[in-house]
């Protein structure tokens, strides 16, 4: 059950946002409205989804404490995620210009050049293993 992967998350156990991700997929329906948000939504839609999860399913409301209080779209590589969303942002037409000026925003003034570079080798290497699974 979803539950499940937020309280061994929340015990500790080491946390990948793809499996995450093709884990509430195996849940059908159940997981429909955490994998559209972790599509097409921000941190903030995937938080709504996770704690509308808990109030469909009857589940402990304070578990939304601990659901606000990580990240959900990525294992701790908020550059890849944000690399990512704006691939998706751009439908597929990604441009280092437009990471940059991205990256400038939510990070401020630091070297991004090999950081993009590396995202975007990335990014082609998950296109080429037949996408991100999303």
């Amino acid at each position: 059950m979803i539950i499940d992967l937020i309280l061994d998350r929340k015990d500790g156990i080491e946390y990948n946002a793809h499996n995450f991700y093709n884990d509430c997929v195996m849940y059908g329906e159940v997981g429909h409205g955490i994998t559209y948000a972790m599509d097409y939504g921000s941190e903030e839609d995937v938080k709504a989804a996770l704690k509308q999860y808990l109030v469909d399913n009857d589940y402990n409301l304070e578990i939304g404490k601990y659901i606000d209080s990580v990240e959900w779209l990525t294992n701790g590589d908020a550059l890849v995620h944000g690399v990512l969303q704006l691939e998706k942002m751009k439908n597929n037409e990604i441009t280092d210009e437009y990471i940059q000026k991205k990256v400038d925003e939510i990070f401020g003034d630091i070297d991004t050049e090999s950081i993009i570079k590396n995202a975007l080798e990335e990014h082609i290497h998950l296109l080429m293993k037949g996408g991100y699974g999303l």
